[in-house]
């Protein structure tokens, strides 16, 4: 099968296009022949990896000091389930699928083998709704978006201010808001002002010209997403009860928050455990609400390290959806 192998640490160079061995699953997995996938930040970050010298390090032990152990990137993907082990019971052959891998990751390949009962796997028949690419994009930023609009505990006419309103997550947090019946501001590119509005942000501000900071005690929730808010500045913008919530938590923030009087507001750092509850409720979300996954480009299998190219430009609206293989006729 055709996969695309990350076979160094770096730049996207070391991702390579290639033929691997089809995958045969074992008593417990099945075999999804793989029709669509994503690329995003946090695999950008993965391939470089882009963090703390404390957590490089940690994932050099596990996947290579040197260079990854024949690895295949990809979190998440749609696709048909094809063979299954004696073990497994909950699904059969020919059942259309979404799933996350976890750090068993795999998603730009032809085939993958998964385990559905695994702590580290979530998986879920295909909303009929939703093609294979709008499907390949739903999990991490349905289940992602659904935990903390949870944890902000959105009332009927709060108002939220979203930072990276633009991308996976973000416009399907947007939505969600909307549909929990908050007023939204949404902040990213100025070139992904139409993302915004068409999710229903009810203001859109360009983080890199307009700032929010001088709207004083204006929200009751601000939600950054990809982590560049300022901490001082944004807690003055929150009501006096208001909550201040980190998809992002990087250690500056946990560490501000020590020495920064925060009175009654509220500063949420809580992570995100991917659950087949979980993904299921943002199946169910994208039926109730009707919550829209935008894609903002196809690109084929053999052009993931143009796609990982691209989303480390900061251009990508929505979605950046891998085409693997055809819908089986």
């Amino acid at each position: 099968m055709k996969a695309v192998v990350w076979e160094k640490y770096g730049d996207s160079s070391g991702l390579i296009y290639k033929e691997v061995e089809k995958p045969v699953p074992k008593k417990d997995q099945v075999l999804i022949k793989i029709h669509g996938t994503t690329v995003s930040r946090g695999d950008t970050e993965m391939r470089g990896l882009q963090f703390s010298w404390l957590l490089k390090t940690m994932i050099r032990l596990y996947m290579g000091s040197i260079k990854p152990r024949n690895m295949i990137l990809g979190q998440e993907l749609s696709g048909t389930i094809e063979a299954l082990g004696e073990d497994v019971k909950t699904y059969k052959p020919g059942d259309k699928v979404i799933a996350t891998t976890g750090f068993k990751f795999g998603g730009y390949a032809e085939y993958i083998c998964l385990n559905p009962s695994s702590d580290m796997v979530t998986m879920a028949l295909k909303p009929d709704s939703l093609s294979f690419h709008e499907a390949a994009a739903l999990p991490v930023a349905g289940m992602e978006a659904y935990h903390y609009l949870e944890l902000a505990d959105l009332k009927k006419g709060d108002h939220i201010l979203i930072n990276g309103g633009g991308g996976s997550f973000g416009s399907f947090a947007i939505q969600l808001a909307k549909f929990y019946g908050a007023k939204v501001t949404g902040v990213d590119a100025v070139e992904k002002f139409d993302i915004l509005k068409d999710a229903g942000a009810d203001e859109c501000i360009d983080f890199h010209g307009d700032s929010f900071y001088k709207n004083l005690d204006q929200y009751d929730v601000i939600f950054d997403i990809v982590g560049k808010t300022n901490f001082r500045k944004s807690l003055k913008c929150l009501k006096e009860d208001g909550r201040y919530i980190f998809a992002t938590p990087r250690s500056k923030y946990k560490l501000q928050r020590h020495f920064q009087s925060t009175g009654n507001k509220k500063i949420i750092f809580d992570l995100s455990k991917p659950s087949n509850q979980l993904l299921n409720r943002a199946i169910q979300l994208v039926k109730e609400v009707p919550i829209k996954i935008y894609i903002d480009k196809v690109m084929p299998l053999k052009e993931v390290p143009k796609a990982h190219d691209y989303i480390e430009k900061g251009l990508k609206k929505g979605n950046l959806v891998i085409h693997v293989s055809d819908e089986d006729k």
